[in-house]
């Protein structure tokens, strides 16, 4: 039967290996990569569409901070753009989340205030999606597109053709996500980042034009984010050598002061508690009327759950953490750049081994005594 199968690996299955490194210093990478085609950021981290870590508040500071938060869309039309207006005027740059039922709609309120779009939906690999993308592409309207949600090498290079300017990719990984116990369909991380890796490397390819150039040009590429499972700056470290340009997280930034809109925190026993849920959540579904069907047929693929708010702790402290790590791995691999970083494990630029069972007791800090 094992022939049948591929075996696949998350962050947590290997581990890194240093290379012969000169830099002596992690003030002398760059951090700065490709969001979309046409966009980049100084830090590849961004704030998740989720309505209880996307706040108008959260994307400000994120944005000035080099990364971006991502501006979601279970509001209404005229709440979105006022918001996304707000971003934009504060901090110069505002990416806005659509669906496909009134993406048109909110194309037209917000595309002045807008210079991403990021297509929200379940599954890239389908026919709405593709035929959105074809839309879209005709309309006349400039911003990128970022679609997702892929996984296979067949939908990131399906979409590609379709010009797509980047991707949301990966399903399952997300803290708040049932997609993989509710449907089975799912892939662990590190594998699913080789399939976009290598459907973009072949697109790629496919786009030179012999005659003119002998390789890719990566500014003409779409970008691949990483969509869920970033728990520790590890990870991000991994999503980036496993192929990817970004990641898009939510449970590193749950329960921030800086973060929290006054509507999603709740108090209990006097102790303050901040709402964390997947939007495919039942609470989601309930607090915007989002039945398929009737409300005994109420089929969700998400979960939700209360975190103590957390006071001594900011964006700021979250985000120097993990670009921290991610600089300090940079000069350990010696890689300047994230270009050069970008998919070094299927280059052969950067290598690894696989993990036992035991090895992540022994990579975290096992020392103390409670």
């Amino acid at each position: 039967m094992d022939k049948h199968f591929k075996e696949a690996l998350s962050y947590d299955d290997i581990s890194l290996l240093p290379n012969f490194s000169d830099i002596t210093s992690r003030k002398e990478v760059d951090t700065s990569t490709k969001i979309s085609r046409n966009h980049t950021i100084k830090i590849p981290i961004i704030i998740s569409p989720m309505d209880t870590v996307s706040s108008v508040k959260s994307c400000i500071k994120m944005n000035k901070l080099g990364g971006v938060g991502v501006l979601h869309r279970f509001m209404s039309i005229n709440d979105q753009a006022a918001k996304a207006k707000i971003i934009k005027d504060e901090s110069n740059f505002c990416i806005t989340a659509i669906g496909l039922k009134d993406a048109e709609e909110r194309i037209k309120a917000t595309s002045v205030f807008t210079d991403i779009y990021f297509l929200d939906t379940a599954n890239g690999l389908a026919k709405n999606v593709e035929d959105f993308l074809r839309g879209y592409k005709t309309s006349g309207f400039s911003q990128d597109v970022i679609v997702g949600n892929t996984l296979t090498k067949e939908s990131v290079h399906r979409l590609a053709n379709l010009k797509a300017d980047g991707f949301r990719h990966l399903i399952g990984p997300g803290s708040m996500c049932l997609t993989q116990v509710k449907t089975g369909i799912g892939c662990p991380s590190l594998t699913g980042n080789y399939y976009a890796w290598n459907a973009i490397r072949n697109w790629e390819l496919s786009q030179v034009d012999l005659f003119k150039q002998d390789k890719p040009n990566p500014a003409h590429r779409p970008s691949i984010l990483a969509d869920g499972g970033i728990r520790y700056p590890k990870d991000l470290v991994k999503a980036i050598a496993s192929g990817c340009d970004a990641v898009i997280c939510g449970r590193i930034f749950a329960g921030l002061s800086d973060v929290i809109d006054d509507e999603n925190i709740i108090e209990i026993d006097s102790k303050r508690f901040a709402k964390y849920r997947g939007m495919a959540s039942q609470d989601v579904v309930e607090d915007y009327d989002l039945y398929d069907g009737t409300k005994k047929n109420l089929f969700v693929e998400g979960d939700n759950t209360l975190i103590p708010i957390i006071e001594d702790k900011s964006i700021e402290d979250v985000v120097y953490d993990f670009t921290n790590g991610l600089r300090s791995a940079m000069s350990y691999l010696g890689f300047r750049n994230l270009q050069d970083m970008r998919g070094g494990l299927w280059d052969n630029t950067i290598r690894a081994v696989k993990n036992s069972p035991n090895s992540m007791y022994e990579g975290f800090a096992h020392g103390k005594i409670d």
